[in-house]
């Protein structure tokens, strides 16, 4: 697919995880390095990371997260951060990780490993989050500190119908006609519906973690 600069190959592979055929970027052999990226980003967020953790002995591994082609449509409709997290933990038993593994995240992608690790803690070794911090202090932030709001406008807006709408999207964010964005990444359920959010909120009261830091960034 690509080479980067120390010479270790990116390819892309498709595998079985969970409910989705998960397609994803691939660099270096050792332990699992789980990469997962925000949004709007790809996994190609990480091409310059990649080479450096295989450099390092790792197997980098960055998916096309739900909601994103070319990984398939979720047959359930979950798109919460909470299914993210699961499909994390299903992609570390389909690659074959074991306790080394180590999983990073930024923007969305950092509530998502921090609800991996939450949910099936023996799997990561560590957990890096990049951009977005813990649940409790993000939901502070949008209770008391007005230009995080602001910032943060986005998460609100794609709340709205007018969010699916092509054309509006494009103009104003400027997309090219090829960006592989789907409109079922901007699919999410209500909070009434039975999504894996409330299954890892569970565990974590189990383990003694307080309830909400169980994923309270879930849009």
């Amino acid at each position: 697919m690509s080479t980067p600069k120390k010479g270790t190959p990116i390819t892309s592979s498709t595998i079985r995880a969970g409910e989705l055929d998960v397609t994803f970027l691939e660099c270096g052999s050792g332990p699992l390095a789980l990469c997962m990226h925000g949004f709007p980003d790809s996994p190609h967020t990480w091409r310059h990371l990649m080479p450096e953790l295989a450099e390092r002995g790792y197997r980098a591994v960055a998916p096309f997260q739900r909601g994103y082609s070319p990984t398939t449509v979720a047959p359930s409709g979950a798109y919460q951060t909470a299914a993210l997290a699961r499909d994390a933990n299903a992609l570390h038993e389909a690659l074959g990780g074991d306790g080394r593994a180590v999983i990073i995240g930024h923007d969305w992608g950092a509530p998502t490993v921090c609800g991996a690790a939450i949910d099936q803690p023996h799997r990561w070794s560590k957990v890096v989050s990049i951009a977005v911090p813990p649940g409790p202090a993000l939901g502070v932030s949008f209770l008391e500190n007005l230009a995080q709001i602001q910032r943060s406008w986005y998460m609100f807006f794609f709340q709205h119908a007018l969010a699916t709408t092509r054309g509006l999207f494009r103009r104003h964010w400027r997309l090219p006609r090829a960006y592989p964005l789907k409109a079922h990444v901007c699919r999410f359920q209500s909070s009434k519906d039975k999504t894996p959010r409330a299954q890892i909120r569970r565990r974590a009261e189990h383990s003694g973690r307080t309830s909400h830091q169980a994923l309270t960034h879930c849009l």
